[in-house]
C-alpha cells in the first residue's frame, strides 16, 4: 500500500465517501459541499483501492463511511471489522431490496437512503451524537515506584496537571485569543454555520462565560475536547486561553458543590470491547478522563445518551457510568453548570481536568440491559502524584511559562517532534532580545540531542551559551548548564579532551554554587567519570563514578533510577578492565534495582539484561544466559500479560541468542498481531527480521507479503512524507527484481520510491541516486526481454513459413 495524503482532522470523526451521488456534476459539487460543511476533513475517493488506501491511513479518529450508487459488498468485505470504521451509510435506488440483503450482513451499516439530504441529515446527527459520547481513560498503576519512569497509562494520568501548572503561568492576551479563533476559522472555512459561532465568540466572549461556551457543542466543545482526548499539544496550545478560563470556572463553582454532602452522578457510555476489557479488569484502579468529563444527576439523561448509536455495530459495549461524588475532596474538581450551560434539563455536573476516580465495581444490569460501571471519585491519585508535581513546580521556577511548556513536551512527555515545531515558532516569533531567547536555543539543541542530530545540537547549544554569557554572571548555574551539554556533544562526536574540559568548567561552577550534594553536580561528575572512561584511562574513571554513586545516594530514595544507572557504569568499567565477576555483580544490581523502580515493561529493563547475558557469554557460560531470559520472560508472563508486546521483544532476543529466528520471531509476531494498544515499530522490527529469513530460504513469495505488510504497518505510524515509506517501497522492489524477476512490478515500486524521494528530499542525495540506478537496470532487463519477445516471434513467422 502506498501512503496516502490525507487532509489534517481537528475532529473525532472523518466522512470517507466512494463513488458520486448522480451523474450530474452540479449535483455532486454541491452533495460534496454539503458533507464538507458538517466534516471539513471529509474525503471522497474515485475508486475502492483508494479507500481502503485512505481507511488504512486513519489514525486517532473514527470514519463515517458513505458509497454512492456502488459495489457495496466488495469494497465493505474489505473493512467492515476495521476497528476505526464506525458507521456505514448507503445510497442507493434501490433502497427495499439493498437494505434487506446486508443490514444482517454488516452490522455497522445505519441504513439505506434513496435520498442523498436524508442521508447527510443522518451523518449530521450521528457525528453531534459521536461527540457526546467520545472518551478516554488513563489508568494509572499503583504499584509503581517512579514516577519519573511511568508507562504510558502513567504518563497520561499526570500530563493534565502539570499541563494546567504550566498553562496558569502564562499571562493570557488578545494575541492568544486571536491565534485560537485563526485555527478554528482555517479548519471550518467551508462551515457557515461554525464560522458564524466563531465570528459571535470574537465579538462577545469574557471569562465568565467559558462554561456557556463550551456546553453549546460548536467548534469549541469539539476541537477542545479532540485535544484532550488525543493528548495533541499543538491543539491545546491554541486553546490555552480558554482551557485556564474553563477550569477557573470550573474551580470557583466547585466550592458551591463542596458545600453539599455526597452526590451520584450518571453518564451514558458506548465502550470498544478492548476500552471495556482493559476497565473491566481494572477493578480497584485509580483511573482519569482524558478531558473535561460531562455527567448528569439524572440518570434518564445518561441513559439517553447510553443509547444513542447503540444500533450501529457489534464491537462495543453500553455502559452506564455511576459516579459517587465526595465534593470535599481537595482533588476533586465538579461544578453543576445547569444555570450556566446552554442545554438545559440535563442537569449536567462538570469535571475537571485531572479528577481521579477508583473503579469500584462493573457489573451487568439486567434490568436495564447494559454493564453498571461504579466510580467513586478520590484523592489517591492525587497523594502518589503529589511529590513528583510539587518538584516539577520547583524545576519550572527556573523557567518561564513559555519554556515550561515546550520542557513538558519533550522532558515529560517524550513528544520531541512536537518540542522541535514549538521551539522553532516560537524562536520566530519573539524578538532577539527577548529574555528567554537563551532558553529557547538551548532548548532547541535539547531536541536535536535527542534525535542525534549532534551538528544542530552544538550549533543550538553554543548559540544559547553565547547568550548567557553576555547576559549572566560567569558562575551562574546556566552558564554551568550549557558547559555541560556542550560537553555532552564533544563526548557523542568522540572529542574527548574537548569534552573532558567542558564538563571541568561546568563542575567549577557547580562548585561554588553548591558546597555539598547537588542533582546537577551529580550529573557532571558521572559525566567526567564516563570522558575518563571513553580514555581507557579505567581507574581514574572509578574514582569519579563512586563519587558520583555516593552523592546519588545521598539525594535520591534508596531505589531510584539514577542510582541504578551510576551501577551499570561501574559494572561498564570493570568489564573494560576484565574483571567479569565484578562487572556482574554491578550489573545486577542495577537490574534488580530498576525492577523495583522502574514500570515492569520499561525498556532499560531488557537492556540491562542483554549486559548480563553479554558477560554470561563472556565467561563462556551460555546455558547460565539462555536460563536467564527463559527465567525473566517467565516472570514477565505473570506481571503482563500473554499479549503484551514486552513479551514479544523478549521472544525475539532469545531468537537473536539462539540464532533462531523463524522459530521464536514467529511467535513474537503473533503475540505482535494481537496485542493492544498495539507496538507497531516493534512489529516492523519482527517483520523484518523475518523477510530476511525467508529471503535466506529462498521463500521470496513470503518475504515479499513480509515487506507489504511492513509497508501497510507504516501508514499506521508514520507521516505519508517520512523516508521509511520509499526505503520500503524500494525494498519491495528489489525482492521483484532480484528474486522473482518480475520487471513490471520492480518498476512500478521503484518509481514509486523515487517520486516519494524527490518530494522528501528536492536535491541530490545518495537515495535518488540509488533509485535512479535500479530503474535503469530494470528498463535494461525490460529492454531485454521486448528483443527476446520479438526475436521469439521472429522465429514463430520463419517456423510457420517453413511449416
Amino acid at each position: 500500500m502506498v501512503p496516502v495524503k490525507m487532509i489534517k482532522n481537528m475532529e473525532d470523526v472523518r466522512v470517507i465517501s466512494l463513488g458520486t451521488v448522480s451523474d450530474d456534476a452540479t449535483k455532486c459539487i454541491q452533495t460534496n459541499k454539503h458533507i464538507l460543511e458538517i466534516n471539513p476533513a471529509a474525503l471522497n475517493c474515485v475508486d475502492y483501492i483508494q479507500c481502503i488506501n485512505f481507511m488504512n491511513s486513519v489514525r486517532d479518529e473514527k470514519v463515517i463511511f458513505i458509497i454512492w450508487n456502488g459495489c457495496i459488498t466488495d469494497i465493505l468485505s474489505k473493512f467492515h471489522d476495521c476497528s476505526s470504521l464506525f458507521a456505514v451509510f448507503l445510497y442507493s435506488k434501490k433502497r427495499s431490496y439493498v437494505h434487506d440483503k446486508l443490514r444482517s450482513q454488516y452490522s455497522k451499516i445505519v441504513d439505506v437512503f434513496d435520498d442523498e439530504n436524508a442521508l447527510i441529515g443522518s451523518v449530521r446527527n450521528i457525528i453531534q451524537s459521536m461527540a457526546r459520547i467520545a472518551i478516554a481513560v488513563s489508568l494509572f498503576d499503583q504499584k509503581q515506584k517512579s514516577i519519573r519512569d511511568l508507562t504510558k497509562n502513567s504518563a497520561s494520568f499526570i500530563w493534565y496537571q502539570l499541563l494546567i501548572n504550566v498553562l496558569k503561568d502564562m499571562i493570557p492576551d488578545a494575541q492568544s485569543k486571536n491565534n485560537m479563533l485563526a485555527v478554528c476559522e482555517d479548519f471550518y472555512a467551508s462551515n457557515k454555520e461554525e464560522l458564524l459561532k466563531i465570528a459571535e465568540f470574537r465579538k462577545s466572549y469574557t471569562p465568565d462565560k467559558a462554561i456557556w461556551w463550551y456546553s453549546d457543542e460548536c467548534f469549541l466543545y469539539k476541537l477542545l475536547n479532540r485535544g484532550l482526548r488525543t493528548e495533541n499539544i499543538d491543539l491545546l496550545y491554541s486553546f490555552r486561553f480558554f482551557i485556564i478560563d474553563l477550569s477557573t470556572a470550573l474551580e470557583n463553582e466547585c466550592q458551591k458543590l463542596k458545600q453539599n454532602g455526597w452526590v451520584t452522578v450518571y453518564r451514558g457510555q458506548r465502550l470498544s470491547n478492548t476500552d471495556f476489557e482493559e476497565l473491566h479488569a481494572s477493578i480497584g484502579i485509580i483511573i482519569t478522563f482524558n478531558g473535561f468529563l460531562s455527567t448528569s444527576r439524572d440518570i434518564n439523561v445518561a441513559l439517553r445518551f447510553a443509547h444513542k448509536c447503540a444500533a450501529i455495530g457489534n464491537d462495543f459495549k453500553i455502559c452506564l457510568i455511576e459516579i459517587c461524588v465526595n465534593p470535599s475532596l481537595d482533588s476533586v474538581v465538579a461544578a453543576d453548570i445547569e444555570q450556566f450551560s446552554k442545554m438545559k434539563g440535563e442537569k449536567e455536573v462538570l469535571f475537571g481536568l485531572g479528577t481521579t476516580f477508583k473503579v469500584e465495581s462493573i457489573e451487568m444490569d439486567e434490568a436495564l440491559n447494559l454493564w453498571r460501571i461504579r466510580l467513586i471519585t478520590t484523592d489517591e491519585g492525587a497523594e502518589r502524584t503529589h511529590d513528583y508535581i510539587q518538584a516539577q513546580k520547583e524545576m519550572m521556577k527556573e523557567y518561564s511559562p513559555l519554556i515550561g511548556f515546550g520542557r513538558l513536551l519533550w522532558n515529560e512527555l517524550g513528544q520531541i517532534d512536537r518540542a522541535e515545531k514549538y521551539f522553532k515558532n516560537l524562536l520566530q516569533s519573539v524578538p532577539p532580545d527577548h529574555p528567554d531567547i537563551a532558553d529557547i536555543y538551548n532548548s532547541i539543541g535539547c531536541v536535536y540531542a535527542k534525535k542525534g542530530v549532534l551538528d544542530q545540537a552544538l550549533k543550538n547549544y553554543n548559540e544559547a551559551y553565547e547568550i548567557r554569557k553576555r547576559k549572566l554572571q560567569e558562575t551562574d548555574p546556566k552558564i554551568a548548564g550549557s558547559l555541560h551539554n556542550i560537553a555532552v556533544i564533544y563526548r557523542a562526536q568522540s572529542e574527548i579532551d574537548r569534552a573532558l574540559d567542558y564538563f571541568l568548567q561546568a563542575l567549577t561552577i557547580h562548585e561554588k554554587n553548591y558546597d555539598g550534594d547537588h542533582e546537577d553536580k551529580g550529573y557532571t561528575i558521572e559525566s567526567i567519570g564516563l570522558v575518563y572512561k571513553s580514555k581507557c584511562k579505567f581507574d581514574t574513571a572509578l574514582i569519579w563514578l563512586s563519587r558520583a554513586l555516593g552523592m546519588y545516594k545521598r539525594l535520591f530514595p534508596a531505589q531510584h533510577p539514577e542510582i541504578a544507572k551510576c551501577f551499570g557504569s561501574i559494572g561498564s568499567i570493570y568489564e573494560e578492565k576484565n574483571e567479569l565477576d565484578r562487572a556482574l555483580d554491578y550489573y545486577y544490581c542495577q537490574l534488580e534495582m530498576e525492577e523495583k523502580c522502574l514500570p515492569p515493561d520499561h525498556s532499560r529493563l531488557l537492556k540491562h539484561l542483554d549486559w548480563i547475558t553479554r558477560i554470561y557469554c563472556k565467561k563462556h557460560d551460555k546455558e547460565k544466559a539462555l536460563t536467564l531470559y527463559q527465567e525473566k520472560l517467565t516472570i514477565q508472563r505473570t506481571i503482563l500479560n500473554d499479549n503484551h508486546p514486552n513479551i514479544a521483544l523478549r521472544l525475539m532476543k532469545i531468537g537473536d541468542f539462539l540464532k533462531r529466528h523463524e522459530e521464536y520471531y514467529g511467535k513474537a509476531l503473533k503475540i505482535l498481531e494481537k496485542c493492544s494498544p498495539p507496538d507497531l515499530l516493534l512489529k516492523i522490527n519482527c517483520l523484518d527480521t523475518l523477510s530476511t529469513v525467508a529471503l535466506s530460504q529462498n521463500d521470496f513469495q513470503l518475504a515479499l507479503t513480509h515487506q507489504q505488510d511492513i509497508l501497510e504497518t507504516c501508514s499506521r505510524v508514520y507521516e505519508p512524507n517520512h523516508p521509511n515509506f520509499p526505503f520500503r517501497l524500494q525494498k519491495i522492489g528489489d525482492i521483484y527484481f532480484e528474486k522473482l524477476h518480475n520487471y513490471q512490478q520492480a518498476l512500478y515500486y521503484y518509481s514509486e520510491a523515487l517520486s516519494m524521494y524527490q518530494i522528501i528530499y528536492h536535491s541530490r542525495r545518495k537515495e535518488l541516486f540509488d533509485i535512479q540506478n535500479k530503474i535503469r537496470k530494470v528498463q535494461q532487463s525490460l529492454a531485454g526481454d521486448n528483443m527476446l519477445t520479438k526475436q521469439d516471434d521472429n522465429h514463430d513467422d520463419e517456423f510457420s513459413l517453413f511449416d
